[in-house]
């Protein structure tokens, strides 16, 4: 995983703001990055070979599984497959409390399905997610923000870059505690 190094400083700064806590999708060498600023990272994995990989990160293993949804028909036209991380190893594994969110995960056509599973995560705190450059990305955010009463899509960073992000705020109506 290899993110913009604007989007690095907005990850740390929002979770020295609170206990320094980041939940991440994905893991590799940023993994080992944010421990290295003093982050305890908390990193939900599928591929065994990256489990355990950086000293420091605290890894959850979760498989990739087949799940039945209504995807529309423009998902599975661009080759978006329902699998997605095991819900119930996130729910085993997350701490009750952290600061941010890190979406960097898993491959391309597997991570629009995060919009069916965003209800295991803390919508109280700021998601961030990377490689919006990507269109079934960007369209699975699309619906994201709508569901989380956003009116408008916030402003993508980077988009010059391979690593085009965006920081979807906390719920509308709901209390930023990041």
């Amino acid at each position: 995983m290899n993110i913009n190094k604007g989007m690095f400083h907005h990850i740390i700064t929002a979770c020295q703001s609170g206990n320094g806590v980041l939940v991440e999708l994905g893991s590799g060498e940023t993994s080992a990055k944010f421990v290295e600023q003093g982050l305890t990272v908390y990193s939900i994995e599928h591929d065994p070979a990256w489990i355990g990989k950086y000293p420091g990160v605290n890894y959850i293993p979760a498989p990739l599984i087949k799940y039945a949804v209504n995807m529309p028909e423009w998902f599975t036209k661009v080759g978006v497959e329902p699998e997605w991380y095991d819900v119930q190893a996130i729910y085993d594994g997350i701490p009750d409390k952290y600061d941010a969110l890190l979406i960097d995960g898993p491959a391309r056509k597997y991570r629009p399905m995060f919009h069916w599973n965003e209800g295991a995560f803390n919508s109280k705190v700021p998601w961030f997610a990377d490689d919006v450059n990507r269109p079934e990305w960007y369209r699975a955010l699309l619906y994201t923000c709508r569901d989380r009463g956003l009116s408008t899509f916030p402003e993508i960073q980077g988009i010059l870059t391979n690593h085009a992000w965006i920081k979807i705020p906390a719920r509308r109506g709901e209390e930023y505690v990041g």
